[in-house]
């Protein structure tokens, strides 16, 4: 992240500048909780050689899971187990998916995009309510993604999107839309 990108995304990282108080909440005691949760030193243990921003990618999803208690996380690009360990310690009722079994899903509770595919964005959309989540990690890797993110930014039928440089948060619920540039401490 350059310095002034980070200079601009500082003013926002305690959710100063965000006017809805729900957003604001889910900034302070969501996205930026550093508490050290129940589960945490449990699932680093078996490896620990997790580069930090990947632990620190792990933590936020057990908090996403925690706050949505979602009953279907779809993984669009599982890497390998980790995600899906630190999500169902997050939400021990959560059924984790990967994208070979999307189609056979009704609905999706919470998504997580590891790239700029449009079409799986589409057939996303068919599967998601109001109280749906969808994740979009490397959203500034190289100028396709971040131009797909800013299409499901202005996309209408998106509402707030959160925007945390590497990864954007995307609501589906009737609040008013906005983007919220965010830098996470």
């Amino acid at each position: 992240m350059g310095i002034l990108s980070c200079v601009y995304r500082l003013e926002h990282s305690y959710g100063y500048g965000v006017q809805s108080p729900s957003v604001y909440y889910y900034i302070k005691n969501v996205l930026n909780e550093h508490s050290p949760y129940y589960a945490y030193d449990e699932l680093l243990q078996p490896s620990s050689s997790f580069p930090s921003y990947l632990v620190n990618q792990f933590r936020l999803y057990f908090r996403l899971a925690n706050y949505h208690q979602p009953h279907v996380w779809l993984d669009l690009y599982p890497e390998d187990d980790s995600v899906r360990k630190f999500v169902q310690s997050g939400c021990r009722h959560t059924s984790y998916f990967s994208i070979d079994q999307m189609d056979s899903l009704s609905q999706v509770d919470v998504a997580r995009m590891l790239n700029g595919d449009a079409g799986l964005y589409e057939n996303l959309l068919l599967k998601f309510t109001p109280h749906s989540v969808l994740i979009v990690n490397h959203i500034r890797n190289d100028s396709q993604m971040l131009s797909f993110w800013n299409d499901i930014v202005a996309d209408t039928r998106t509402g707030v999107t959160l925007d945390m440089y590497s990864m954007g948060i995307v609501f589906f619920d009737n609040r008013p839309k906005q983007n919220y540039i965010l830098y996470l401490r």
